[in-house]
C-alpha cells in the first residue's frame, strides 16, 4: 500500500491569533460558508500571564495551492475576516465607560497574527477500516510496524 500519494490542489491553512482585547466570551467556534477562514476555533490561551478564561483563536481555511502566496489569502486578510466574524457573533472588548444614554461603550477587538501552519490535503486509495480489518502477514511491513509501535509504547509506559 502507498499512502499520501494523491494530493489535492487545496491546502489547509491554520492561522493562529493572539486575542489581546475581547478574549473572554462563551463562544467555542464560529463558522462561515466561504473556504477562506471558514471556521474559527477558540482555545484557552497558553501565553504567559494569561488568565484561565482568556481564549485565543485559530482560523481554518481551504486555499487553492496556486493562491497560497496571493495577497487576498494572506494572514492580513485572515485577521480582518476573523475580526469581522467575531463582531458579527457579538464578541466585544472590555467596557470603557458609558455614553449619554447610560449604555456601556466597549473597547474595539484587538487580535494579532501569531503564525500560519499549512498542510496538504491527500486522498488515500485504502480506507483505514480496510487496513484494520486486514490480517497482517507475519514478518510483513505492517507486522513490523505494529511490533515497533508496541515496543515503543511499552517502553514509554515503563518510563512513565
Amino acid at each position: 500500500y502507498s499512502f499520501d500519494r494523491d494530493k489535492e490542489d487545496v491546502i489547509t491553512a491554520y492561522d493562529w491569533f493572539d486575542v489581546k482585547v475581547g478574549s473572554i466570551h462563551t463562544h467555542e467556534r464560529l463558522c462561515d460558508d466561504s473556504n477562506f477562514c471558514s471556521e474559527i476555533l477558540f482555545y484557552p490561551s497558553r501565553r504567559n500571564g494569561a488568565k484561565k478564561q482568556m481564549l485565543d483563536a485559530c482560523a481554518i481555511s481551504k486555499i487553492p495551492t496556486h493562491l497560497i502566496d496571493h495577497i487576498d489569502y494572506s494572514p492580513i486578510y485572515a485577521r480582518l475576516k476573523v475580526l469581522s466574524m467575531m463582531k458579527k457573533a457579538g464578541i466585544k472588548g472590555k467596557i470603557n465607560g458609558y455614553d449619554h444614554h447610560a449604555k456601556p461603550i466597549h473597547l474595539p477587538l484587538k487580535i494579532e497574527h501569531s503564525h500560519r501552519e499549512t498542510s496538504c490535503i491527500t486522498r488515500n486509495s485504502v480506507d483505514i477500516k480496510d487496513l484494520i480489518n486486514k490480517r497482517p502477514r507475519e514478518n510483513g511491513d505492517l507486522w513490523r510496524l505494529t511490533q515497533r509501535y508496541n515496543i515503543a509504547k511499552t517502553t514509554s509506559t515503563l518510563q512513565a
